[in-house]
């Protein structure tokens, strides 16, 4: 018997072979390493002067010495906070100019006294008054003021209870009544300050864990979220406030650890999470969640998953221990928490970076030119290839197209570093046919064509 495959089944079975190899590298190639992590719990995230600033409990990191809190510039870690500070950071921010650190030390490292807050403004380590008599966990920039959330009664020597505010001299409190317990997250929504935490009620009226300030008054946001819970996380995305904790239920509703709020009610996202949410943040048209979960939408998404607005989605297979800080930068989200192994296989001590787009190392010089390369395989079934150059710092993102000019996914990458980069787009869950993806970086764009065969 003649056994034979004409010209097409070969062509079919060396695309499914191409395909395959490259889809199963590409739950490995979204995590990556950063440096080579820190010695402890990673609590803390801020973008400060173009450079991610981590915070936590660590004393290393990348091997160097640094006291609770560093710097990573992108390729390397680097300790330039002075001699860092003696006791955990929970919360970063920028104020003014100044990077903001706040959480449990009460000095420097070199013994300076900065109760639980100080400033550094690019040389030195500087108190805020006579800062707090315990612990700050949340940071936020409000109407040209600094807010802060967390254990503490005093601030600046005044009895301020859970939350007081910076204006660049003093310490003040945020009504005359303020919060009856704790504070852990705090943000700013259509021009309110919004914060969350243990309390249940805010400027003397019921405001079950979280609670917004227009300036003037205290306000509950809905029915808030019902008894024995907490608020741990808040951020804001395409202009719609969504809060993760430990809660499961609001008014009537079920809302497992995370919800959005419709400006009347609290509104699930799926089924949500089967355990606590500590830290949220946005990358585009997805909005990134981690904690103590191992269920997201009764799947399996181990400590962090991602929400495109209809379904939870794991990132591959997650965090071996809790998450506790996220932030997206340079076109990546980094996780920071107890953990020390990522996707399954990849050592990461405390801190890692998950991202769709690979950037190509080993260059000796940036690109000359923008370019969008003609995706590999092409065609391809499921996952292919899509690489690009860029000679200099630009907001980037990517989109695709289907036949009739349809919008069908976008990846909003913010600002990226000169240089070359790949991202690995999976057709799963698009018809056969033709699509075309388009880059827009700065001024330039480029759209080219490329055919899906299943």
């Amino acid at each position: 018997m003649k056994h034979y495959f004409n010209t097409l089944n070969v062509s079919r079975l060396t695309l499914i072979v191409i395909a395959f190899l490259t889809y199963s590298s590409v739950s490995a190639q979204n995590w990556f390493q950063v440096g080579t992590g820190t010695n402890d719990d990673v609590r803390a995230f801020t973008v400060y002067n173009n450079s991610l600033v981590a915070g936590g409990s660590f004393t290393n990191s990348g091997a160097i010495n640094a006291n609770h809190i560093a710097r990573w510039d992108g390729t390397s870690w680097v300790a330039d906070f002075g001699l860092g500070l003696n006791d955990d950071v929970y919360a970063l921010t920028v104020y003014n100019g100044d990077l903001i650190a706040a959480g449990k030390f009460t000095t420097t490292g070199g013994g300076y006294p900065v109760n639980r807050i100080a400033k550094w403004n690019g040389t030195s380590w500087l108190p805020l008054g006579t800062g707090m008599n315990a612990d700050i966990r949340a940071l936020t920039v409000y109407n040209n003021q600094l807010f802060a959330g967390g254990y503490f009664t005093v601030a600046g020597g005044n009895n301020l209870i859970y939350i007081a505010k910076w204006n660049g001299t003093n310490w003040s409190e945020v009504g005359p009544i303020g919060l009856n317990s704790m504070v852990y997250a705090l943000t700013v929504f259509n021009g309110a300050l919004i914060a969350g935490g243990e309390f249940t009620t805010a400027g003397g009226i019921n405001a079950k864990r979280i609670a917004k300030w227009d300036g003037a008054n205290w306000q509950p946001l809905g029915q808030g979220f019902a008894n024995n819970a907490a608020v741990y996380a808040l951020t804001v995305q395409n202009s719609t406030l969504f809060a993760g904790g430990d809660f499961t239920v609001s008014g009537s509703s079920p809302v497992n650890y995370i919800a959005k709020w419709d400006g009347l009610n609290w509104i699930p996202l799926g089924s949500g999470m089967n355990e606590r949410v500590y830290s949220l943040c946005s990358s585009g048209n997805e909005l990134f969640a981690t904690g103590n979960f191992s269920l997201a939408d009764a799947t399996s998404a181990y400590r962090i998953a991602r929400w495109n607005g209809t379904n939870w989605q794991p990132l591959g297979s997650g965090l071996n221990d809790a998450g506790y800080a996220l932030c997206n930068f340079n076109g990546g989200i980094y996780v920071g928490g107890a953990f020390t192994n990522v996707g399954g296989i990849l050592t990461a001590y405390y801190i890692a970076r998950w991202s769709t787009i690979t950037e190509v190392t080993g260059q000796t010089s940036a690109p000359e030119k923008f370019k969008l390369y003609q995706n590999y395989p092409n065609p391809f079934n499921p996952v292919t290839k899509i690489s690009f150059d860029i000679p200099k710092a630009s907001d980037v993102s990517l989109t695709i197209y289907d036949s009739q000019g349809k919008e069908v996914k976008s990846y909003n990458y913010g600002k990226l570093s000169a240089g070359s980069y790949s991202k690995f787009f999976d057709g799963n869950g698009f018809s056969s046919g033709v699509y075309f993806y388009r880059i827009n970086a700065g001024d330039f764009s480029q759209t080219n064509k490329m055919m899906l065969i299943k």
